[in-house]
């Protein structure tokens, strides 16, 4: 809780970041506007999606899968204030799940402290959980090192073994 009082805008430090994050990331992208409600944003490296801000949706679907705005969100909301339309501010766009407000409520209650196992009540159920029986893993089958081609055919020889070579003999007339 004290984190949370400290802190001096309405977003967790996480998102903050994020956000920040997102925020210096917009500005390596350029928003086209569409004449309705949707722009088409491009960066560097063929990287294009379309960003509809009647409901509030990106092709990139970051901002639906994590619940911040993305980088080409913000670039849009930058291209919407320089003609100068009525924008609110990005923090106001965040899912609700990262404002302070909604973690003050989730972590305002106490966990009170509970009693040692000992003093637990023994349990009155007629059955007894047992663990499960544990099965050694089959181990793999494990090669040697692999002889390189030339070194495959040699080995040690034993005493008075002669080696297995052939040669080849040329004749002359």
């Amino acid at each position: 809780m004290e984190v949370m009082d400290k802190e001096k805008w309405p977003l967790t430090p996480t998102a903050t970041t994020i956000l920040d994050v997102n925020k210096s990331h917009a500005s390596h992208y350029i928003a086209r506007w569409n004449g309705a409600e949707k722009y088409q944003v491009t960066g560097a490296c063929q990287d294009q999606h379309v960003v509809d801000v009647r409901n509030n949706t990106c092709t990139c679907r970051k901002w639906e899968l994590l619940g911040n705005p993305c980088k080409h969100f913000i670039e849009t909301l930058y291209e919407m204030n320089k003609k100068s339309e009525d924008v609110s501010d990005s923090y106001i766009l965040v899912n609700k799940v990262y404002w302070l407000d909604t973690w003050k409520n989730a972590y305002s209650y106490k966990v009170e402290p509970i009693k040692g196992r000992i003093i637990w009540p023994k349990s009155l159920c007629p059955t007894t959980l047992i663990p499960p029986i544990h099965h050694k893993q089959t181990s793999r089958f494990t090669h040697g090192g692999i002889n390189p081609s030339d070194e495959a055919t040699s080995r040690i020889l034993q005493k008075g073994e002669k080696p297995n070579v052939i040669s080849l003999v040329t004749f002359t007339n």
